[in-house]
Parts: C-alpha cells; structure tokens; sequence
C-alpha cells in the first residue's frame, strides 16, 4: 500500500498576533501605514529612491550649478614682475576653443574615447571670454608690457593667442582630477605670423569628486602655464632686443629658452608627480555570459593578489606590469599572461585560451544533469566536476575556459584510463566549443557525442525559450478503520499544464509563466468531485538601464473555470444573502459558493527592478512600484457567521485597488536534486479605507528519479476586504513530470 498524506487547511490566527486594537479592527499592517494618501504616496517615492541608492550609490537628484573663473592673487610670482616693461602694446584676444569642449555643460571624461556633458554643472560665462579675462589679468599684473589691451580697435604690435584643446573633469573608476590641454601664441600683427608658442597638457590629481576643486585646479593650471610662458617669452624678447643673431629664423618654442627642471618652479607639482595620477583599464574578452565563466585574478610585480574579476569586464588598474591567472583548474594549471597597463588607456588581453561548454541530453533531447569530470588528454591531469543542466528550470551552462589542447569528458566517476563512457574533444584558442554529450536516459551510459549548438535546446544559450511541461500529482490512502473488512478509499489525483515562455536579451527580459491546475478527489464520505481549479497567468517585462537595475511592468490573472462547492455528508441548512440583500435559504449537502470564472484576481504594477542575484543556481527580483489590483466577485460567497446552527453566507463586493507594490521572486537551487521557488506580493492602497493585501508563494521540489519528484507547496495570503485572517494552503504531492515540447 502506498500512503502520502495531503494536508490542505486554513488557519486563523487569534487577535493578539494580528495586532487588533482598541476599535476591534485587526491589522496586519502598522496602524502608521493608514493615515492617509499622503503617507502612501511618500512611502512609495522614499523606497524607490532608496532601492536606486541601494544599486547606483552615486545617482542623486542635484540642482544646477554655475561655476566662473575668477582671478587670484594667492599663486602669483614674484620673480616675474618687471620694474621696466617692454616698450610695446599687446593685445590678448578671445580664447580658441575646440568644438567639442565649446560649450556650458563641464565636459566629463570616463575613458579613453568616452565623454558627457553634464547637464547639473556649467560654466556661468563663455569659456573663450573667460580664459582670455584671466591670462589679460596676469599679463597686466606683471607689468611685462607698457600696454596690455583686449579692446580690437586700438593698435597693437602683438597679439597673445591662447588656443584650448581639451578642458575636462576626469573620473576613471574612483580617480578624480582636471586636465587642460593649450597652447599660447606670441602673433605679430604686421604679417599675422606666430613667432614664439607654448604647449602644455596638464593633469592635477583631485582627492574626490568635487566640481568646486575641479574648477579650481583648472584655474590654477591655467594661471600656472600663463606664468611658465611669460617667463619663457621675456627671455624671447629680451634676446630679440639684444640683436642676438640666433633668431633670425621666424618661431621658436617655449623648450628653447627653458629647461623642464626650470618650468617646475612655476609650478605647484613637478611634472613626475602628475604622471601618476589617472588609471588605466585592463579587459579580458568572453565568448558567453560572462556570469558562467571563471573568475581571473589579477598580482603585481610584487606578488601581491588584487583580486578576482569577471571576465568581459574593465578592471580599472594603477598604470604598471601585472600577472594575470585566468582558466578553470588549479594554480598551476590556470593560464597566466603577463600584462602592461598605460594611463588613460584600454588594455585588452587576448589571451592564450579556448571557452567550451558541455551539453548533456537523452535520447529525447531534454537536457540533464549528469556529472561528468575533464581531464587533459596529453597527462591525465583532472581540472574538476562538471554537470549538465535540468530540463525546464532555467539553468544555463557553465563554462570552461581552459589552455588549447584536447581533452577528455569521462561519465559515471570512471577513471581516466577507461573505454567506456568518454568523449575527447580539441580546445581552439580563442574559439568557444560547444560540445554536446547524448547519453541512456535509464543507465546514463555515453551514446554518442559531439559539436551541436546549444541554440537548439530551450535551456541554453538562446535569447528565446519556451517550456511546455505536463505534470502529474497524486496520493492515495486506504483504510479499514471502521469495518475490519471494509477499505474505504481516498484519493487525490491533479493534472498541471506549466507554460514558460523566457526572452532574454540585454537589456530587454521578459518572462510568461502559465500554470493550468485540475484536480479530483474521492473521500469515503463523499462522491467524486473537483478538488483543485486553477489558471493562473503571470508576465513580467523589465528594461536594464542599468546592470541591475531596471524599469518593469507586470499583468498577472487568476481565476477557476468551474463551479465551487460546499460538500458535506449530511444535508445542512444555509442562508444565502447576495449583494442587493437578497436572502436564500436552502437545505442540502452541496452549497454552491462560487460561479465559473469568479473570483477573477487581475493585478498590474510598474515600478523599478533590482536584481540582488544573477546567477546559474540562484537568482533573486526585488521590485517596488506603482500596483493596481481588481477582485472580481461576482456570484462569489464567504461564510460570514453561524446562527442557529445555519452557516449564512454572504456575497462579496468587487474591490479595485491602486497603491505601492512590493514584490520579491526568486529560484534557488539549494541542493542538486532541491530546488526552491518563491514569490511574494505585497499592496498597500492609497485609500486609508482599504486593507493591505499580500500573497506568498513557496514551492519545494526535490527529484527523486528522472520523471518523478516530490512536490511541497506552501502558499500564505491576506487581503481583510475578503477574509479577516491569514490563509494557508498547504499541500504535498508526489509529482510525474514531462516535458513534452520546447
């Protein structure tokens, strides 16, 4: 005899764990939460900042911000003011600005070939009127000239052009700083020729990410440069006005009249010390979801471990050589490449490797999780276990990344040395191999192998997969405790049609979930009846903008298809009041409290995504947003009191709902053969008369065989407009599970 034991039942609990005050009312949720639209509305905004937060920690709302230039005399020089100017005016004229940094928005760069204009912080004047105010000043200040204008109707015998090529906020990673890029111009008027220039591209490191220092240290370097080319100019001049017979040639350089140790001087770092500022970035490519492949890991010239990266990711690195350890496998079997990072520069390693994934299927094409273990063909040496992946509960496969060679697959814990139950397959470098291993479906013994495109199965690596499965839940229970001879028979057998439908391709993920649920039960006290009703139909669609963060939206229904009943062995009497106030009173053994379709739960939400995990045997959705509710209930009834022995039922009235959303989902595969899958939905209206509403969803699964499993369901919900308690639905099935079509 065969014995499983379903227990399906409701639990109320008594006012003191509901919280119920002083007025009688129960309340699940804190009184706090019902005082008022206002309150919701601010609930809901303070969580959704809070989850971007949580996932971007440098997002924040900022006003708009006006920053100037402005003169200061704290880092002028003395050594460059002149007791006796040179006899002759010039004229300091608009600055020459590249297109690109021609504009309000601070000018931000992020990498190499990637800058943004930011919107929150501009300058408050025009960029070439301001930078040529300031070089005016300090010429003026030094008394260099007997005339320094900026007015282009007076006459002028020369003219100091500054030219900018780059003026720009840095942030590599957690590096800060400024850099100008400019050259200064010394133009004679009569035949417009440039006869002497300066050329500076400097950086100034920045201790955090201040727009206020930024400004200041571009102005610092602007007045710094100023100061090294006037320096370098007077020497110009005054060999000019010695009739010295060198400079009969037509331009000379600042680097002629001035040695670097000399410019230093003028300045508040030495060249050395700006060379260390900003980091480069080091990129190691991948040929699948870099989630699913090997870490690598990074150590200095002096040994010291960095840490561990994914792959088809940029690690931001202090300029200089690393070694780099990347594959599966020991230390000594991991591949290691020696690396140079520059400054300001993306390195990317093309390294010494082949990518390979391991497919396992039956006979049938449903993917399986097979152990199996890699060892290298050419000395034995083992790399570790693999598994395949099980069909229909959204695994994907890991990855190998290992040296160019062959390698051997080998099944069922053999040893190396074995014929039987082995496959050898060559890792190409740089080439991903995707390798696919048919074996029995009863003994799991190798059938045959060989390169078969992962697109072609429902679990691997398509943007798209479908999963139709068909399972089978039952229990049966005989029992003589009445009649010695007399085996009263009780069973419980349901059908589901479990639908999925995945798309997944960044940024876009959208998820179908349908569940078809019928069962029919036999007690000895009753006839054949339905016991089990239920379709349920789930979509979520959520945008990345972000890694882990996203936008989603979601339409969810739920409703029955038959008629619901109250089954008793002995006729009762009822009282029926529906909706008008109508009163039934009926007498019989089969109460009907509930018409087809109805009650028909629809919900809707839009809000934002965080993905807390993302991995092969773990994911985790948390989501707070935006949620509309409708409980349709039409010809829907609950017991609403006893009196005299009569159960009276009344009809509920349809509730929409419009409120905040919290909502979790996640699958976890906690053992090899346990998996575990929740879901959780919480409502709170807006409308402080309204109740809270949540539902929990928890499904345990443990696979015994191929097609067999045992199934455990725990479901809590809550919602005071239907029911003053909390509702549990608990049940336990042995389960026959086939996947029939992808």
């Amino acid at each position: 005899m065969f014995k499983l034991q379903i227990t399906n039942y409701k639990v109320k609990f008594p006012p003191t764990f509901m919280g119920e005050g002083r007025g009688g009312t129960s309340e699940f949720i804190p009184a706090l939460a019902r005082r008022g639209k206002a309150f919701h509305y601010l609930l809901f905004f303070i969580i959704l900042i809070a989850l971007l937060f949580s996932a971007c920690a440098r997002i924040a709302v900022t006003p708009r911000r006006y920053f100037i230039l402005e003169y200061k005399q704290i880092n002028e020089n003395r050594e460059l003011f002149a007791s006796v100017p040179h006899n002759f005016t010039v004229r300091v004229v608009d600055t020459e600005i590249s297109g690109t940094f021609n504009r309000r928005q601070i000018v931000v760069r992020a990498s190499e070939n990637q800058i943004m204009y930011d919107h929150n912080n501009l300058w408050a004047d025009r960029l070439s009127n301001s930078l040529a105010n300031l070089v005016h000043q300090r010429v003026s200040t030094y008394n260099i000239f007997n005339r320094v204008i900026r007015d282009h109707q007076q006459q002028a015998k020369y003219e100091i052009v500054t030219v900018v090529n780059a003026i720009e906020y840095l942030q590599y990673g957690n590096i800060f700083g400024a850099r100008l890029s400019m050259e200064f111009q010394f133009r004679r008027t009569s035949d417009n020729l440039t006869v002497f220039q300066h050329v500076a591209d400097r950086t100034r490191h920045i201790h955090d990410d201040d727009v206020e220092m930024f400004i200041q240290s571009v102005n610092d370097l602007l007045m710094e440069e100023t100061d090294v080319f006037l320096m370098a100019l007077n020497r110009y001049i005054h060999l000019i006005e010695s009739g010295d017979p060198y400079l009969n040639r037509n331009f000379f350089t600042s680097r002629r009249f001035l040695a670097d140790e000399q410019s230093a001087n003028f300045r508040l770092e030495s060249l050395e010390d700006e060379q260390i500022t900003f980091m480069g970035r080091l990129f190691i490519p991948s040929k699948t979801d870099p989630e699913y492949e090997p870490l690598f890991s990074i150590e200095n010239e002096s040994e010291e471990h960095l840490g561990s990266y994914q792959m088809g990711m940029d690690v931001h690195l202090s300029p200089g050589k690393y070694i780099v350890f990347l594959g599966n496998g020991t230390i000594n079997q991991r591949v290691m490449e020696e690396v140079d990072v520059f400054p300001r520069y993306k390195t990317v390693l093309e390294p010494d490797v082949g990518w390979m994934t391991i497919n396992i299927i039956d006979q049938n094409r449903d993917q399986i999780d097979v152990r199996y273990e890699l060892f290298n063909l050419s000395d034995a040496e083992s790399f570790g276990f693999g598994y395949g992946v099980r069909e229909g509960i959204g695994q994907q496969l890991e990855t190998w990344v290992l040296r160019p060679g062959h390698y051997k697959i080998v099944l069922n814990g053999l040893p190396f040395n074995t014929y039987n139950d082995f496959a050898t397959v060559e890792v190409k470098k740089g080439e991903l191999e995707q390798f696919t291993i048919v074996v029995d479906e009863t003994t799991k013994g190798l059938i045959g192998a060989g390169r078969m495109f992962q697109e072609d199965f429902a679990s691997g690596t398509g943007k798209f997969k479908i999963s139709i499965a068909n399972h089978l839940n039952a229990s049966f229970n005989s029992r003589n405790d009445i009649e010695k001879n007399d085996l009263n028979l009780s069973y419980n057998i349901t059908e589901q049609l479990d639908t999925r439908i995945v798309f997944d391709s960044n940024p876009y993920h959208y998820t179908m979930s349908n569940l078809i649920e019928i069962g029919v039960s036999k007690d000895p006290d009753t006839d054949l009846r339905i016991s089990t009703d239920k379709f349920d139909l789930k979509n979520t669609f959520v945008y990345f903008f972000i890694s882990n963060l996203g936008l989603y939206a979601r339409a969810d229904a739920n409703f029955h298809m038959f008629d619901e009943y109250i089954v008793t062995r002995d006729n009762k009497f009822y009282k029926k009041i529906d909706r008008h106030g109508e009163v039934t009173e009926t007498e019989t053994n089969r109460l009907q409290i509930k018409n087809p379709l109805y009650p028909i739960v629809l919900k809707q939400g839009l809000g934002l995504n965080y993905r807390v995990i993302n991995r092969n045997r773990a994911n985790l959705n948390l989501r707070a947003g935006l949620g509309y509710r409708q409980d349709l209930n039409d010809g829907v009834f609950t017991l609403e009191k006893t009196e005299n022995e009569i159960d009276i039922y009344r009809e509920i009235d349809s509730i929409y709902q419009r409120g905040t959303e919290f909502s979790a989902n996640g699958n976890f595969q906690i053992l090899r053969d346990l998996n575990y899958s929740t879901n959780a939905d919480l409502l709170i209206p807006f409308d402080a008369g309204s109740s809270e509403s949540f539902e929990w969803e928890n499904n345990f699964n443990l696979r015994m065989f191929k097609y067999i499993s045992l199934d455990y369901r725990l479901n809590l919900s809550y919602n005071k407009n239907i029911r003053d308690y909390v509702l549990f639905d608990h049940s336990l099935f042995l389960r026959f599970t086939y996947i029939f079509t992808r």
